[in-house]
């Protein structure tokens, strides 16, 4: 029994904290709940998981 729940506690936590996303807030309040890929002086590089897949994209950074 308490090798099932160590098993089940592994599993689960490992699923869990695989999904972490970030969260990018604009001037305006805006958020985008996404997967930041890079930022640069000027950019910030982001993909979005929409109905139709994954939308790469990026907004102007201050």
């Amino acid at each position: 029994m308490k090798k099932i729940f160590i098993l089940f506690f592994i599993l689960f936590s490992s699923k869990t904290f695989a999904q972490f996303k970030d969260l990018i807030i604009t001037a305006p309040n805006d958020s985008v709940f996404c997967d930041i890929q890079q930022v640069t002086d000027s950019l910030i590089h982001f993909e979005i998981n929409t109905k139709n897949g994954v939308q790469k994209t990026f907004i102007e950074s201050r």
